[in-house]
């Protein structure tokens, strides 16, 4: 029972690195962009990655408050799995019906280089 407790924190702390990792290479390519006179085009793609991962992690958040009983056992594959999935809908989301983040984020890094 212990074991999985620790399965369980690890596969967390390896989400949560990763997480952070693409945070800060989506910022620091973000304030890169601005650098770049003219080059709209990259900023615009990473202000709209940002927004996805934003819904990625809202997404996550929603899916850990629902109770996890259930016939089997997620296990640590099926934790990952989850949380691919919540990352992908993130990603759809941001494509098909974006709420203005990624708008507000690249008008606000745009005129403040």
């Amino acid at each position: 029972m212990e074991s999985r407790g620790v399965e369980e924190s690890r596969s967390q702390t390896l989400q949560d690195g990763a997480l952070q990792s693409s945070k800060t290479k989506i910022l620091r390519s973000a304030q890169d962009d601005t650098r770049c006179a003219g080059d709209d085009t990259r900023l615009r793609e990473q202000c709209q990655e940002f927004e996805a991962l934003f819904l990625g992690m809202l997404f996550r958040e929603m899916q850990s408050t629902v109770p996890k009983k259930g016939l089997l056992p997620l296990g640590t594959g099926g934790e990952i799995y989850q949380s691919l999935w919540a990352q992908e809908v993130g990603r759809a989301a941001a494509r098909s019906s974006p709420l203005g983040i990624a708008t507000m984020l690249l008008r606000s890094l745009s005129h403040g280089a």
